[in-house]
């Protein structure tokens, strides 16, 4: 979808007669723009990094106060999800979807907007639409793991279980390594009835949870990983600035679907 763009027509008339301008006026006034742009361009900065800091120490309310304070068309799609973000941990869910929608108005081919998109749609069990929105990251980005992750945690919610298992299947592709989406595969193949594909996946997840069980009783003993887990977990992905990469940290929290 491309951008909405108003185009006036100005007519310009051409004066024939000469305006001198010392040159010293001149240089002088172009050096003020150039200080004067500099200095919004260090403010716009300023401001993003500041609401960045403040985004990741929690501080929603003041982070959200500084991304406001920035000009409209200096603002690209990375604040916006953090606003949005800020939105969200304020419990103001609405607010949150009305600006990622407009925001995708202009990134159509935004993984990460959608993504979020379809978080804020499942937090409020609208699964449909949040289907929909996971299913677009999927499109513009193959290797979204958290979307195909949450995607078959909507279809295993929706009892179609044949989708939900071939998610966990693209999501393990993409991580084998990931003992949740493992564990997964765990639950819907005895869903689905396959014996054999369940204690497959149950004995790698077992070999997983044990090597993860070693590995932080040497750090902190008393943080076992836990095996009773009764349900799928959702992913969820919050994008926080990298200021070297210029790109996305996904920061990955997990959580469990309340009933």
């Amino acid at each position: 979808m491309k951008k909405d763009i108003k185009t006036f027509l100005i007519s310009l008339f051409l004066i024939n007669f000469l305006i001198i301008i010392p040159v010293a006026s001149v240089a002088q006034e172009n050096s003020t723009a150039v200080q004067s742009q500099q200095t919004n361009t260090a403010s716009i900065e300023e401001l993003k990094n500041q609401g960045i800091i403040f985004y990741k120490e929690g501080k929603y309310l003041e982070a959200l106060n500084c991304f406001e304070k920035i000009d409209k068309n200096s603002v690209n799609s990375e604040i916006m999800l953090l606003t949005a973000n800020c939105y969200d941990s304020l419990n103001n869910s609405k607010k949150a979807s009305e600006l990622l929608i407009e925001t995708i108005k202009s990134n159509p081919e935004n993984s990460n907007l959608y993504y979020n998109l379809g978080i804020l749609f499942f937090k409020n069990n609208n699964i449909n639409e949040a289907v929909v929105n996971f299913k677009k990251a999927i499109k513009y980005n193959q290797n979204f793991i958290a979307a195909y992750y949450n995607l078959g945690v909507c279809y295993y919610l929706t009892q179609d279980l044949k989708k939900a298992k071939d998610c966990f299947n693209n999501a393990i592709k993409l991580d084998p390594e990931n003992a949740n989406i493992c564990y997964n595969l765990v639950i819907i193949y005895k869903a689905l009835n396959d014996k054999k594909m369940a204690e497959k996946y149950q004995n790698i997840y077992n070999k997983m949870t044990e090597k993860n069980k070693n590995a932080d009783s040497q750090e902190t003993p008393k943080n076992n990983i836990k095996s009773d887990k009764q349900k799928p977990l959702l992913r969820e992905v919050k994008p926080v600035s990298d200021k070297k990469q210029d790109s996305f940290i996904k920061n990955l929290n997990f959580w469990k679907r309340k009933n």
